[in-house]
């Protein structure tokens, strides 16, 4: 008897040293998941704050660059001479750049409103 009893220990032993290695393969496992979710969280958190950067610092340049822009045109109103001379200067650019893509905005209104003059001449 001494021997049965032997063997179902050894048995035992084995099925306790099976189990046990199971649970540890599980705690594994379980501990690699868990890790795997910290590190995705991780990079959702990171992200978060790289778009947050990104949007500040974007802000703040535009922020930065109205300021400069208001702070010229209130000191081109108060000298006449120089706001004359913007004036003229973008007076000239604007002649230039209709003259230059005249042919491209005559396109873009024919293919905008030309259907419909042409329905108009049909009618009458």
């Amino acid at each position: 008897m001494s021997k049965d009893r032997l063997k179902a220990l050894k048995n035992a032993s084995k099925k306790t040293k099976k189990a046990e290695s199971i649970r540890q393969v599980d705690d594994i496992e379980e501990a690699r998941t868990n890790e795997e979710i910290s590190k995705s969280e991780n990079r959702k958190i990171l992200g978060c704050f790289a778009v947050r950067m990104v949007m500040f610092i974007t802000l703040l340049i535009t922020f930065i660059v109205s300021v400069m822009c208001i702070r010229y045109v209130i000191s081109l109103l108060c000298d006449v001479a120089q706001l004359k001379l913007v004036l003229i200067w973008m007076y000239e650019e604007l002649k230039h750049f209709i003259v230059q893509y005249q042919s491209v905005f005559a396109i873009i209104l024919t293919l905008m409103f030309g259907d419909k003059i042409v329905n108009k001449l049909k009618e009458k």
